[in-house]
């Protein structure tokens, strides 16, 4: 008897413990490595805010777990007038604070992006609307721009263009939605208040402690709640790749990119990491910037001047880029997968059935030291002679840092030039980058879109225009691309275009992104795109 009380126990004690081992505490801590000074879906440049946004907001499209564009808070369209009109059916849906999301929301989130005195970095991708652009550039009305909620649940959208990828662009941060009396009562803090970062997406902030993290939780007034796994949420700020490391050794970190090199190769054989595909490119800005720029710069300095003549010089563009070996850039120092570029748009961009990068390059990977040499001393600068002593900016990263040593040291040895290396904290930089208070800056950006339109970022005025660059030949062939209704066609005039870029080298290439994603072994389904978007809507823990 008292042997079968024992055994009874016994099995009550394992059943009380394995009704513990599963249940698992369904939270993630993410390492977004730097933050940013706000969250709003209407100025998000980088990939680090996108990274916060798309947890909090959903456009009218969504994506799903394969990456595709699938209906989101639009439950149905239709296309009309050969496809440059678009009536949107809104379905019902409801913000983090239970308030319904209106048409009204995308029609004022839209409008008010798009408003010359708002400072946005991504307005340029809303520049589909019909006069978008002129209303941005002070040309037309408000009144004028492609958007109108015609009711709380209907949405008219009339386009510049009609594109075989235009819907595509509908489930992209820029045309999110946002409340006008949240965005309104306080324009520069609402989206780093809990209390007022309201959002209609699968995730609501509950707290955020300043340089530290950043915490949310499930949004149980999401249309889609029953999908959602996670309880909690959980972004930290950890730069420094080795620090990161080792709190995810610990288990303090969950889920981490910021992942130092010497770790790489152990992490992948371990299981605990992979290299994943990331559609974007690696770049230097030259600080192209003339008396057009002016009004958005701030004043030069004589030094400046100086350097800006001789980087102005084509010569000097295609000697520094031809100096650099790129494949000891990510094979030797890297050493996270990464590509050497060998033009501007990346490896992974599909358009007219083929990847737009095979079969096209602009330079040998590798470099050419002695056609750099030649075309150095070309312009005047025969094994240096002369060169003034220039900078190179960039953001707080190891492999920012990294990269920008060995570049230094690749011009010193093949062509005698000293470069000064200046990190700047990264909202700083962001700033001053975008200002044009530099010489040559670390630049990157993805292509989120099916089609090369990460070649429309060096348009004359846009935010994305990091080199400040102006050249009315390559605008027109971008501008052509974008209208084009005949994919083969599309793709040719995007070639033409990049051939223009790298013959004018205002930007050099470096390498095509990869990113080393480690994760706990215990974490399933989170979405990783080819764009650097992450979404963890369906991520759970076992």
């Amino acid at each position: 008897m008292l042997k079968r009380k024992v055994l009874v126990a016994l099995v009550a004690t394992l059943v009380l413990l394995g009704s513990f081992a599963f249940a698992v505490k369904q939270e993630i801590t993410y390492n977004l490595a730097s933050e940013a000074n706000a969250y709003d879906p209407r100025s998000s440049a980088g990939l680090n805010q996108r990274q916060v946004i798309n947890q909090v907001f959903e456009g009218l499209l969504k994506t799903d777990m394969n990456g595709a564009s699938v209906p989101g808070i639009a439950e149905s369209w239709d296309m009309l007038d050969n496809g440059t009109r678009i009536i949107f059916h809104l379905r019902d849906a409801k913000w983090s604070d239970g308030k319904p999301v209106t048409a009204h929301d995308f029609e004022y989130a839209w409008k008010s992006q798009l408003d010359p005195d708002f400072a946005s970095a991504s307005n340029e991708r809303l520049f589909i609307l019909r006069n978008a652009e002129k209303y941005n550039k002070g040309e037309a009305k408000v009144d004028e721009v492609g958007v109108k909620a015609l009711d709380d649940k209907t949405l008219e959208v009339r386009l510049e263009y009609a594109s075989p990828f235009s819907l595509e662009n509908f489930a992209g941060v820029s045309f999110y939605p946002v409340r006008k009396d949240i965005a309104e009562k306080d324009p520069e803090g609402w989206t780093i208040n809990p209390r007022t970062f309201i959002g209609n997406g699968p995730f609501k902030m509950v707290e955020w402690r300043a340089k530290d993290y950043m915490t949310f939780e499930k949004n149980p007034n999401y249309y889609d709640a029953d999908s959602v796994k996670l309880s909690t949420l959980r972004y930290v700020f950890v730069e420094e790749a080795t620090t990161a490391h080792a709190a995810f050794l610990t288990g303090e970190i969950d889920v981490n990119e910021t992942v130092p090199a010497f770790a790489t190769e152990q992490l992948i054989k371990d299981g605990y990491a992979l290299i994943v595909p990331l559609v974007a490119t690696y770049y230097y800005s030259i600080n192209m910037g003339g008396d057009e720029w002016a009004d958005l710069k701030e004043p030069r300095t004589p030094a400046d001047e100086t350097v800006r003549k001789v980087l102005w010089d084509k010569n000097v563009r295609h000697a520094l880029s031809l100096a650099i070996d790129r494949v000891a850039i990510t094979d030797v120092v890297l050493r996270g997968g990464q590509v050497p570029a060998y033009g501007f748009a990346p490896e992974g961009v599909v358009i007219n059935g083929e990847d737009f990068r095979m079969g096209k390059s602009y330079f040998d990977p590798r470099g050419d030291v002695a056609e750099a040499q030649r075309l150095l001393a070309e312009a005047g600068y025969p094994g240096g002679q002369g060169f003034p002593v220039f900078e190179i900016f960039y953001n707080t990263s190891e492999m920012h840092a990294a990269v920008a040593q060995a570049v230094q040291d690749m011009w010193r040895r093949n062509l005698g030039i000293t470069v000064r290396l200046v990190n700047k904290e990264t909202n700083v930089f962001a700033h001053e980058r975008g200002r044009g208070q530099y010489q040559i800056a670390r630049s990157g950006n993805t292509c989120d879109t099916l089609y090369p339109s990460i070649l429309g970022l060096f348009k004359f005025g846009i935010a994305t225009n990091d080199p400040q660059w102006v050249n009315p030949e390559y605008v027109a062939l971008i501008d052509a691309a974008e209208r084009s209704t005949d994919v083969a066609r599309m793709a040719a005039l995007y070639r033409m275009a990049e051939d223009v870029l790298m013959e004018e080298m205002p930007v050099i290439p470096v390498f095509y992104y990869t990113r080393v994603f480690a994760m706990q072994k215990d974490i399933h389904d989170v979405v990783r795109l080819p764009s650097g978007s992450i979404f963890f809507k369906w991520a759970y823990r076992e």
